[in-house]
């Protein structure tokens, strides 16, 4: 996808109506803190299993 085209995606977007599931993290600070933001909203701890 484009750069030029994501504002008009974040433009779109809509917030979750109350039948909806779903979280809100924000996406300030790098990307392991977004990463640990989003995995304690999913309750996931983020451990990886051995195969």
């Amino acid at each position: 996808m484009p750069a030029s085209l994501l504002q008009s995606q974040l433009d779109t977007l809509e917030d979750l109506s109350e039948d909806e599931p779903g979280v809100i993290v924000e996406s300030t600070g790098g990307q392991e803190a977004v990463l640990r933001e989003v995995l304690k909203a999913l309750n996931l701890h983020g451990e990886r299993s051995a195969t």
